[in-house]
Parts: structure tokens; C-alpha cells; sequence
């Protein structure tokens, strides 16, 4: 997949794409098959291949997991004992075709599962069904040994039956991202690139079809004038349909005061547009979307002293940031719930951090975080649900 917006995405941003590989495979790896029991009857099965012939690699895998569920036992209106069990069964394949600069990935997922009905001691469990596509094609072009280029073209594709098949949700979405990135100086990296993004989808019970789409441009340079010090700059300018665009920089500094010792300047600012079913969603008494809702943002400055030495490291950070426009839900006159945008919401904290290493199988973690906010109109203070204090310990051996 490619990593969407993230390299802007600082302290407290609310989403970003991490890419994680775990194994490196080789020319070839033979047919693999696992088979698997578990708790509440659950089986599973799942089947991986990978060959790779010249320039082709291709990469196969298959995944059947079905459960009886878990038993649910209550009484129903009439005070007699109902039990009920929520089984789950679900159905997967991927594959992944890679021929020299070019990548197809693929996937697609079916499940079948049980839920609670909103009224469960009269109607039970209601039977819903859900499928997720996704493609994503994509290129890299080298041009030169230290700049290169990719595109990526991708759909999401989300089909659901909830209620035996009484109510169904579709929903697609498409994103081309292209950027270059690499090295166009001494000591100066550049990333320069641009999305699209667009989203459709239709509620079937109140007969609503919707869309939304949002274009952005994004660039980032870091840049080392001596050995000790490291610059980066960067701005993302968003421009969501039908509402004003925004504009999300960036700037740091990494300062290396000697071989234990660095400092880090940052601040940043993350931006999320409300979501389709935030905007659109239509459940007559039960869901209300608020098509004029605005975008979230939040605004991060930080600064960091670290140690770290062979045996040992710590770090500890003081921050700032400034919450605007939160999505936040409620409940409105005619429905259980709805979607609003709060206001100002400013918080301040300071985090300690450490590992030791006090033998070569032995590891401490830890850290304490002590964080305080406000609500800026109407002046409460502790807003919100984060915790003022926390405390962690790890032990590994």
C-alpha cells in the first residue's frame, strides 16, 4: 500500500499508514498449509504460496476462520430464559504480482456474523453479512540513482447486508497518489507529491446516495548543512469538495550535541475530514450525518531532550496541542446519534521515557506521562477522557 500523507503526521495526529514487513521471501517458497482449533468450536485453515520465476514474483495466499460464537443467555419480555450463540465465519484471499517496476495487490474478504439486535431479550441475534475489496496498482520509475518516482492507483470497495439482507450499505472508494522523492543536493532530500481521492456510497434503506472527494498537494525537504544538525520543512495544502482548503505545515530541527546527547524541535498540524457516514449517514430515528460539518485539525509543538547510550536510553518531552473542530457525537432531537464539531480543546504534557538494558538478556521499559487540557470555551478543565497520569513498566527477558 502506499503510505498516504504520514511523513506530515506528527505528535497526537488521529491516522497514518504504517508499512511493516516481517519476512524477506526468497526465490522460492514452497505450499504452505496451517490448520488450526480453538475456543467456541473455532477452526481455521489457511493456505500461502510464493514463486518467483525471473522477473516475476507472485505471491498467493487463502484464509477460512469460522466460530460457533460465544453464548449469550438472558431472559426475553415474557421472563423466560432465551440463549442465543453468535457465530462468525469468515472467508479471505490475497495475492500480490510484482514484474520489474510494476505491483498488483489484491484482496478480498467475506464474513458472515451474528450481532445483537438493538432490542436482543425480544428479537435475538439478527444475521448480517459483509464483503471488503481491495486493489491497488502501482510503479516505480527510477530516474536517476538518487531520485525516483511512483504511482499508485487503488479502490475500496465495502459491501454490507445487515438484518438477514433487510438493509444494505455499498460503498467505493478510489485514490491516485504520484510523488518523487530523493536526493537533489548535498546533504538535501526532497519529497514532492499530490492525491485524489473519492468516495461513493449508498444507504439502500432511506434510498440516499452521496459522494465526496478531496484533492491535496504535499512537499517536504529535510536538509543537513553540518554533521550536528538537521532541518526539515514541509506543507500539505487539502482541499475537501465544497469546503475551504486547508493548509497543514510542518517544520524540525534534530540537534546531535555529542554522541549521547540530541535535541528535537517540532511542530506540526494534522487534518481528518469527516467521514461519509459522518456527513450523510440516514437511519430514520436512529443515525443523523451533518453534511456541513467542518474538518478537525490539530496543532503540535514539541521539544525533546534524549540520552542514549549502549546500555541505556531516555528521552523526555514537553508538548503542546491545540484541538480544533473535533468531530464529536451527540444526540440530537430525532435520532440516538449525530455528529457535530466541538471547539477548542488545548492540552500540555510532559513524558519521561527510558530502556535499560542492565544484561545482554534482561530489558526495563517505562515511562510517565503527566498531561493537562482545557476546554477553551467554556473553560473546564481535565476535558475529555485522556487520562492526567500514566505510568508504564515493561519487563523482557
Amino acid at each position: 500500500m502506499p503510505i498516504l500523507y504520514s511523513f506530515l503526521y506528527g505528535t497526537n495526529a488521529y491516522s497514518a499508514v504504517f508499512n511493516t514487513t516481517t519476512k524477506a521471501v526468497g526465490a522460492w517458497e514452497a505450499l504452505r498449509v496451517e490448520a488450526g482449533i480453538g475456543s467456541f468450536d473455532s477452526r481455521l485453515l489457511e493456505g500461502y504460496l510464493h514463486q518467483q520465476v525471473g522477473d516475476l514474483n507472485v505471491m498467493v495466499s487463502l484464509r477460512d476462520i469460522n466460530n460457533d460464537g460465544w453464548t449469550f443467555d438472558a431472559n426475553n419480555s415474557l421472563n423466560l430464559p432465551s440463549t442465543y450463540d453468535l457465530a462468525e465465519n469468515g472467508y479471505g484471499a490475497s495475492v500480490r504480482i510484482r514484474y520489474g517496476d510494476f505491483t498488483l495487490a489484491g484482496y478480498s474478504a467475506l464474513l458472515d456474523y451474528a450481532i445483537l439486535s438493538p432490542n436482543p431479550t425480544v428479537n435475538g441475534p439478527s444475521f448480517s453479512q459483509a464483503r471488503r475489496q481491495f486493489l491497488d496498482a502501482g510503479y516505480q520509475h527510477e530516474f536517476s540513482r538518487k531520485l525516483r518516482g511512483q504511482v499508485n492507483i487503488t479502490h475500496n470497495g465495502y459491501v454490507e447486508r445487515f438484518a438477514e439482507g433487510l438493509i444494505r450499505a455499498d460503498a467505493d472508494g478510489y485514490l491516485v497518489e504520484a510523488n518523487v522523492a530523493g536526493e537533489i543536493g548535498d546533504n538535501i532530500n526532497i519529497i514532492i507529491g499530490g492525491v485524489y481521492e473519492e468516495e461513493d456510497a449508498y444507504y439502500a434503506v432511506a434510498d440516499v446516495a452521496y459522494d465526496t472527494s478531496t484533492a491535496s498537494a504535499y512537499w517536504q525537504l529535510d536538509y543537513s548543512p553540518t554533521s550536528w544538525i538537521k532541518l526539515t520543512g514541509g506543507l500539505q495544502l487539502n482541499q475537501p469538495s465544497g469546503i475551504e482548503r486547508d493548509y497543514s505545515p510542518r517544520a524540525g530541527a534534530v540537534v546531535k550535541m555529542n554522541e549521547a546527547w540530541s535535541m528535537k524541535l517540532l511542530h506540526g498540524k494534522a487534518f481528518r475530514n469527516a467521514k461519509l457516514g459522518e456527513l450523510f449517514a440516514v437511519v430514520p430515528g436512529i443515525i443523523v450525518g451533518d453534511e456541513n460539518l467542518s474538518p478537525e485539525t490539530i496543532q503540535t509543538s514539541e521539544i525533546q531532550l534524549s540520552y542514549a547510550a549502549h546500555y541505556s536510553s531516555a528521552s523526555l518531552t514537553y508538548y503542546q496541542s491545540k484541538q480544533k473542530d473535533t468531530i464529536e457525537t451527540f444526540t440530537p432531537p430525532t435520532a440516538l446519534l449525530g455528529f457535530r464539531n466541538g471547539g477548542e480543546v488545548d492540552f500540555d504534557g510532559l513524558e519521561f521515557e527510558f530502556t535499560l538494558h542492565p544484561t545482554e538478556s534482561l530489558e526495563i521499559t517505562g515511562s510517565l506521562t503527566r498531561q493537562s487540557s482545557e476546554d477553551v470555551g467554556s473553560g473546564i478543565e481535565d476535558f475529555g477522557f485522556a487520562p492526567d497520569f500514566m505510568a508504564t513498566l515493561g519487563v523482557s527477558y
